[in-house]
């Protein structure tokens, strides 16, 4: 990891340590988005409103699990550092090309219920292209602000 990216990171973790952010987008010295809105929609929304802005940045999230790392691949993030980030999601980012950083590594990022795996990632336990899984969160993200 070069200085630049790990000054980037260390931005992002310092970023979700202070405050109330769940997700932040920083590039350089720049935080250039954050949001305190909890699950997928934020960055969704990035992916679909201001793609441009995600591009090699470093995306900080507080659980970065496998419907996470999808996104994060699909918005061509550098890096991701996730505050628990599931052995899945560090599997796909490593095989997608994005580097992987965090501090605590969980078998599975846990519904609120804290024993079931998060619906999003359970739906998405058989794909493994991530155009697929950005399709099927964009539905489920769209169904979970109608409910």
């Amino acid at each position: 990891m070069t200085p630049e990216l790990y000054a980037s990171v260390k931005r992002a973790r310092v970023a979700l340590d202070h405050g109330e952010r769940t997700l932040v987008v920083i590039r350089g010295e720049q935080m250039l988005y954050h949001s305190a809105e909890r699950g997928l929609g934020p960055l969704v929304r990035l992916l679909d409103e201001d793609p441009e802005i995600l591009i090699d940045s470093v995306i900080g999230d507080r659980l970065v699990g496998r419907a996470s790392a999808f996104l994060c691949l699909c918005a061509r993030a550098q890096a991701v550092f996730g505050m628990a980030m599931s052995d899945e999601a560090l599997t796909i980012l490593t095989a997608g090309g994005c580097t992987p950083t965090w501090r605590e590594v969980v078998p599975y990022i846990a519904a609120r219920d804290m024993v079931s795996r998060h619906a999003a990632d359970a739906m998405l336990k058989d794909v493994d292209d991530p155009q697929v899984a950005l399709a099927m969160i964009r539905e489920y993200v769209s169904g979970a602000d109608r409910a």
